[in-house]
């Protein structure tokens, strides 16, 4: 989509409102030409995420010399279409070539794991497999409103309530939280804090902080979600020891199958 008429009337022109990003040291940097910022910046997703917001970040930041961050954020999964003639090539270069044809090969067969199953304990203290997952239909975190975060957590507290035996347990809301049940969750190394980086405070991953965040774990501590901290979900599956098959097993076959 491009800017209705009323949002874009009386903006300057392109050359005036291009970023100086002389100094930066970003994935975005090195692919936002002047030209490429006049052909998509007045370009809008459905949800309204604008080229200056999935850029914002990384005019913001910089960066380090000797690191390379990204400079950009989706707000929508349409944003990867909309400005696909930025995202594209920031991806293959930050991913090592990967292009819009590739597509990652997944198999979550816990059977065709080799080995993993009795890595040495003097050196393996605790074992996890953690996986983000964003939800269909819903913006993504730099631009989702209070309402979709809201309904994010209800949906999500309302399927991992259907989890049984090993894998039931209980949502802790930040914002409801008892200070006894905020000491066990840091006993416990769970609970996560709101975002003090400041590239996700330029993406807006802090907003209305806490309200939607919550945890939810299993009784046995061994199944973990984080819900609306840096992706819409974080899913984590964990034990003492060096067991992965188990615990692979536990992340897929008993619990997000029947997540999904």
């Amino acid at each position: 989509g491009v800017l209705p008429e009323p949002a874009w009337k009386g903006r300057l022109p392109p050359d005036e409102e291009y970023p100086d990003l002389s100094a930066h040291n970003n994935h975005m940097a090195k692919v936002l030409t002047l030209d490429l910022y006049k052909k998509l910046r007045d370009r809008v997703t459905p949800s309204g995420f604008t080229l200056d917001d999935v850029i914002q970040t990384g005019v913001d930041n910089p960066g380090h010399p000797f690191i390379m961050t990204v400079g950009c954020v989706a707000g929508d999964e349409e944003s990867y279409d909309v400005f696909k003639a930025l995202f594209d090539p920031i991806i293959k270069d930050r991913h090592g070539g990967y292009k819009p044809s590739d597509q990652h090969k997944t198999d979550l067969n816990p059977d065709n794991l080799q080995g993993g199953d009795d890595l040495d304990p003097n050196y393996v203290l605790s074992s996890r497999v953690r996986t983000g997952r964003s939800i269909r239909g819903f913006c993504l975190p730099p631009h989702c409103s209070r309402g979709e975060r809201r309904a994010i957590e209800k949906l999500s507290v309302e399927a991992l309530a259907s989890l049984e035996g090993d894998l039931n347990g209980k949502y802790y809301a930040l914002k409801n939280m008892t200070d006894a049940e905020q000491q066990q969750l840091i006993d416990d190394h769970f609970l996560f804090d709101k975002p003090v980086s400041p590239l996700l405070l330029a993406s807006g991953m802090a907003r209305d902080w806490p309200d939607g965040r919550g945890i939810w774990h299993n009784d046995n501590k061994t199944f973990l979600v984080w819900i609306n901290e840096e992706d819409h979900l974080r899913v984590i599956s964990m034990q003492k020891g060096g067991n992965m098959k188990e615990v692979f097993t536990r992340f897929w076959v008993y619990g997000l199958k029947h997540l999904l």
